[in-house]
């Protein structure tokens, strides 16, 4: 009887652990700027293309437009959207990033 407790309470201990392991323990710091809001228009989101190294233009236009789009009003090229693939590659990948930041 004492082992088929000892065997829950380890099983339960263990589960917690594994649970608690997945949380984000990251403390936010008060410096850290807060993420666009759709509900405060003050805070917009800004593309960050700096950071894309390597990538056609075509992309960086697409993921600028799409990241700038977030902030309400869409901003697209429908014409280059539909026939450049980089850029409609670029203008989602912008889009889908910057409005989960």
């Amino acid at each position: 009887m004492a082992t088929k407790s000892m065997i829950r309470r380890l099983t339960c201990v263990a589960m917690i652990s594994s649970i608690a392991a997945c949380a984000n323990t990251r403390p936010k710091s008060e410096s850290e700027p807060a993420p666009p809001s759709r509900s405060n228009p003050a805070r917009t989101a800004k593309p960050a293309t700096g950071g894309l190294v390597n990538v056609p233009p075509a992309y960086k236009d697409g993921y600028s437009d799409g990241c700038t789009s977030t902030a309400g009003g869409r901003k697209r090229d429908d014409k280059r959207y539909l026939s450049d693939r980089q850029y409609g590659l670029g203008w989602r990948d912008g889009f889908n990033l910057c409005r989960n930041r």
